[in-house]
């Protein structure tokens, strides 16, 4: 292995100066200003392993035999495979054949691709990515439950770079992703997520992303947790979405979502936390949201919600609610003159955020406000309390 050189006025990247094996990332460094491979194409072991990886993989339908691969290229799979094989060379040189263990294969190229796709020489922390010999379930951010099989991956603030890319289908066991606090991840969320099918939390809260919701992440039958909070995110949500069953916490605040909440919601029968607060939701709460018998936690501030007073209103607050924001949405109205009806369940206490303006006070004569009474059952959080609240 030889790092690149300098050829003519072709300037040599930095971090590609010196013995390869001083280097954080020989294997990139023929395709950062370099003129010269980062690896022996000419050696037939090397050859023999990286034809055999390619077929392998041709074979399981991970890449396009349509394709063309370039051993010396610079594109993103040219740039994982040339890894690979110096991966597979140096593990088996004293092996008389090479045995390609598929399933560590496919999820060592998925990560690969992950991390050139978002440029990961530029990440704020990526320890031992990258950099041969070191154990795959040790880098950065990567977390294992066997060997080589990746089911975590934890790259929240860490100056992401670029758009989500759709090689993640490629796990083959991934239960979480967090990929929050990048501001730099861009574009939109792709379809091909809805297919990592073993996922079961979904974190890419306070990144830049935009469009809409994929409905294929309603095929994520096994999701805990979702979570897009502070995105730029627009269009209706998916009522797909609502059909996961094993749902306990969807995060979609401060973004440009607009619609109705889809009826579907009242089926979620272990959804303790909803959140969509500083979006433009339109419509009214579906019939039978009070039936949430686990949820704890609804958010639905300044939205455009319009409800009418009626006999059934007291439906919409779920027995074991103990914090419902309404500030600014357009019911605190409703919400207030049904918290103090007894029919309406409630947990030992319940706070209520709303903008209390006398008229609105008027309606709830069992609430608190200003913590007037500590031992009252409601107690209501008003404006100049909500201002000093982060989640407000």
């Amino acid at each position: 292995v030889v790092a690149g050189k300098e050829s003519g006025n072709t300037a040599v990247d930095p971090r590609c100066r010196g013995p390869s094996e001083e280097l954080r990332i020989p294997y990139q460094c023929h395709c950062l200003g370099s003129t010269e491979l980062a690896w022996n194409v000419s050696d037939e072991r090397v050859d023999y392993i990286y034809n055999s990886t390619v077929a392998a993989f041709y074979d399981q339908g991970f890449l396009d035999p349509n394709q063309p691969r370039n051993k010396t290229g610079c594109q993103l799979e040219d740039q994982a495979l040339a890894y690979i094989t110096m991966e597979l060379y140096f593990r088996s040189q004293d092996a008389p054949e090479v045995q390609i263990p598929f399933r560590s294969l496919r999820d060592e190229f998925a990560v690969l691709s992950l991390f050139l796709e978002l440029r990961g020489i530029d990440w704020a922390n990526n320890d031992k990515w990258f950099q041969f010999g070191e154990n795959l379930c040790e880098w950065n951010g990567i977390t294992c439950i066997f060997v080589d099989s990746i089911h975590k991956i934890s790259l929240g603030s860490n100056n992401l770079q670029g758009t989500i890319p759709s090689t993640l289908i490629h796990f083959t066991d991934l239960r979480s992703i967090d990929l929050s606090d990048n501001p730099k991840l861009v574009g939109t969320i792709p379809s091909e997520l809805g297919l990592i099918t073993t996922l079961t939390d979904l974190s890419l809260f306070r990144n830049q992303l935009t469009g809409s919701m994929p409905s294929e992440l309603g095929l994520l039958t096994r999701l805990d947790s979702i979570s897009i909070v502070q995105n730029k995110l627009n269009g209706t949500i998916p009522s797909e979405i609502f059909e996961i069953e094993s749902l306990r916490t969807i995060r979609l605040s401060q973004n440009q979502l607009s619609g109705t909440i889809p009826q579907q919601i009242t089926t979620l029968t272990r959804l303790a936390s909803f959140e969509i607060d500083r979006n433009v939701i339109t419509g009214t709460l579906p019939t039978g949201i009070g039936n949430l018998s686990a949820l704890e936690m609804l958010n639905i501030a300044v939205n455009n919600f319009t409800q009418t007073l009626n006999p059934n209103a007291g439906s919409m607050i779920p027995p074991r609610l103990e914090f419902i924001n309404v500030y600014r949405s357009g019911i605190d109205r409703v919400v207030s003159s049904r918290l103090c009806l007894e029919t309406v369940e409630r947990p030992r206490k319940r706070t209520v955020a709303m903008e209390c303006d006398p008229s609105i006070i008027r309606l709830c004569d069992c609430c608190s406000f200003h913590r007037e009474n500590e031992t009252a059952l409601v107690h209501v959080v008003c404006i100049d309390e909500l201002k000093k609240l982060s989640n407000i």
